[in-house]
């Protein structure tokens, strides 16, 4: 999976578009099952991720709906977190969750996700919008 350098052109941004104090902070939106909250994702918990990631992708047999968890929040993440923008691209990690529900049989998701992932690299943004108010 690619990653950025450190810094490369993402502004922390916060829910109202405005900076974020201190930069490295910001209040997003976590879809759960059946239930949304208001939460803090930083730095820590994006290498948290990272290291999830890392770990259920890197796992042989690799189980389809352990990766499909983690990368969904990931997803979410990278939408909605410049610290996650700037860690991974969402177009990659879309078209992985997309290999991860044809695995799972969640064919009319992983369509969706699909068609996500390509509007996202179509239109050459590599965060799937954190960061950039044109995608």
């Amino acid at each position: 999976m690619s990653r950025r350098p450190p810094g490369a052109g993402v502004d922390p941004v916060g829910p109202d578009g405005g900076p974020v104090p201190g930069g490295g902070v910001a209040q997003v939106r976590v879809a759960g099952r059946g239930q949304e909250r208001t939460t803090t994702v930083g730095v820590r918990d994006v290498a948290r991720l990272d290291r999830e990631l890392d770990a259920v992708l890197g796992a042989r047999p690799r189980d389809p709906a352990a990766c499909a968890e983690v990368l969904e929040r990931a997803a979410f993440a990278c939408r909605t977190d410049p610290a996650a923008a700037g860690r991974w691209v969402a177009a990659e990690l879309l078209d992985e969750l997309v290999d991860c529900y044809e695995a799972l049989g969640r064919v009319d998701e992983a369509i969706t996700v699909m068609r996500r992932a390509l509007q996202v690299g179509w239109a050459g943004c590599r965060t799937g919008g954190a960061g950039s108010r044109n995608c």
